[in-house]
C-alpha cells in the first residue's frame, strides 16, 4: 500500500506545472458554460452557470450581433461570426479576451465549423469560405454551387443541403472537411428551393436535414418527395418513402379546418425534423397553398414519428405546429395555443397553458425554454411539465445541446 501511495507521488511531481494551471482552469470553469447575452442592441460574451444560467464573468462586448459559433478542437478559442465584422471573431474562451478577426467576401455567415486546429469552415451569401483562425486569414475557398437550405455539423464534418438558386428543382447533400474537399450526393428526388413570381407571390420548397450522431444524415422532403439517408462515411444513399398509418380522412382533416395565414406569401412546403435516439426522429411542418392571387392559406401537416429500421410513421399529434426535444419528452404547440408533452412512443404526458399562444424557443438538457406574447419565459422540466421558473430573458448558449440558435 506505501509503494502505491509513493508511486502515485512521484508521478504527481513528475507531471508538469501548466498540467496543475490547466487542471485548476478546469475545475473553476467546471458547471459554467459560454454564452450570449444581447443587451441595447449589443451581444455580449459571457460564462454563466449551467443551472441558474446567471452570469459568473465579466461580459465583453462582441461588437455586433453573433449569429454562428464554434469552439477550436481543444476548447481553448471561440470562433463567432459578427454581423458588423464581416466575418469571424475569435476570442480566449477562457479569459474572455478578443484575440482577432478574420474578413470574408460577403458577411451574413449562417454557419461555422472549427474542423481541425487551422481550418475553420463556414457558409455565407457569398458561397463556402475557409479560414486559418490561428493566423487569421483566409484561405482557398472550397467550392459548392446553390444556396444552402440548412447545414448541420456532423463530426469534423460540415453538412450542407443545397437548393438550386431561384429555382425549385433537385436538392444536393454537400460534405466538406477541414481539407477543404467537397462530396456531393445528388437527391434526385426530394425537391428544395424557392421560385420567386413577378406578382409578389411565390413557391418554396425546404426539406428537413437531421444528423443521427453516428455517421448517417436523413433528408425529409417536403411536400410528399421521399426521404434519402446518406451513409457519411461512404455516401451511399438509400430512398425510402415512409408509410403512415393513418386514414385517408385524418390524412386531409387539417385541410377541413380553418386556414391560418402565411407570414409570407409563398405556397410550397416545409419540413423540419428532430433525432430522437434509438433510430427515430420526429418530422412537422407546413403546407401553403394560394388563395386567389395574393394570398395563401397555411395548414400544419402535425408531428410524426418515424423509425428508420422499417420506416413507418406513427402520428402523434395531427395538429402540431411546431415541436422540440427534451428529456426524453416531445414537446408541440398549436395555432390555438398551449403546449403539450409527449412520450416517443406516443403517450400523452402533459397539456399546459390552456389555449395561450406561445413556442418553445429552447431547450436544454431536460429544460424547455417557453415563450409568450405576454408573459415572462418560462422555464419547465419537459420529462413531468412542471414550471420550475420564470425568466425576463435568455441567453443563448455555446453548447451543442442548447437548441435555441
Amino acid at each position: 500500500m506505501r509503494l502505491a501511495v509513493l508511486a502515485l507521488a512521484v508521478v504527481a511531481l513528475a507531471a508538469p506545472v501548466t498540467a496543475t494551471g490547466d487542471l485548476a482552469a478546469r475545475e473553476k470553469l467546471a458547471g459554467t458554460v459560454l454564452a450570449i447575452e444581447s443587451s441595447r442592441g449589443q451581444d455580449y460574451l459571457v460564462r454563466v452557470d449551467r443551472e441558474s444560467l446567471r452570469a459568473v464573468s465579466k461580459r465583453v462586448a462582441v461588437g455586433g450581433h453573433a449569429y454562428a459559433w464554434s469552439l477550436s478542437p481543444d476548447g481553448r478559442r471561440l470562433a463567432l461570426a459578427v454581423d458588423r465584422a464581416n466575418g469571424v471573431r475569435v476570442f480566449d474562451a477562457r479569459r474572455l479576451e478578443r484575440l482577432g478577426q478574420v474578413r470574408t467576401w460577403s458577411g451574413g455567415i449562417s454557419a461555422i465549423a472549427w474542423l481541425s486546429p487551422r481550418r475553420l469552415l463556414g457558409w455565407e451569401p457569398a458561397g463556402l469560405f475557409m479560414l486559418d483562425p490561428i493566423a487569421r486569414k483566409r484561405l482557398a475557398s472550397p467550392r459548392a454551387s446553390g444556396e444552402v437550405v440548412s447545414a448541420q455539423r456532423a463530426g469534423n464534418q460540415l453538412v450542407l443541403l443545397i437548393a438550386p438558386i431561384q429555382q425549385i428543382g433537385p436538392a444536393q447533400l454537400a460534405v466538406v472537411g477541414a481539407d477543404g474537399v467537397v462530396r456531393t450526393v445528388p437527391l434526385d428526388r426530394i425537391r428544395a428551393g424557392m421560385r420567386p413570381e413577378d406578382n409578389g407571390m411565390g413557391e418554396r420548397y425546404r426539406p428537413a436535414l437531421v444528423y443521427d450522431q453516428v455517421g448517417r444524415v436523413f433528408v425529409l422532403g417536403a411536400g410528399g418527395d421521399a426521404a434519402a439517408e446518406v451513409d457519411l462515411a461512404r455516401l451511399a444513399l438509400t430512398y425510402h418513402e415512409p408509410h403512415r398509418a393513418q386514414s385517408l380522412l385524418a390524412r386531409f382533416g387539417n385541410w377541413l379546418e380553418p386556414a391560418a395565414a402565411a407570414k409570407l406569401p409563398l405556397t410550397g412546403s416545409f419540413r423540419d425534423g428532430l433525432w430522437l435516439g434509438d433510430g427515430k426522429l420526429a418530422v412537422f411542418g407546413y403546407d401553403s397553398i394560394a388563395v386567389g392571387t395574393d394570398r395563401v392559406e397555411t395548414k400544419q401537416i402535425g408531428l410524426s414519428v418515424i423509425d428508420t429500421g422499417d420506416w413507418t410513421t406513427r402520428t402523434l399529434d395531427e395538429n402540431a405546429w411546431g415541436a422540440r426535444f427534451a428529456g426524453s419528452t416531445l414537446l408541440a404547440w398549436y395555432q390555438k395555443g398551449g403546449l403539450n408533452g409527449y412520450s416517443v412512443d406516443g403517450a400523452e404526458r402533459y397539456h399546459l397553458f390552456g389555449t395561450d399562444a406561445l413556442a418553445v424557443v429552447a431547450t436544454y438538457g431536460s429544460r424547455a425554454f417557453v415563450a409568450f406574447d405576454h408573459k415572462p419565459l418560462h422555464v419547465i422540466d419537459a420529462p413531468t411539465g412542471r414550471v420550475v421558473g420564470t425568466r425576463r430573458a435568455l441567453p443563448r448558449l455555446l453548447d451543442s445541446r442548447f437548441s435555441g440558435w
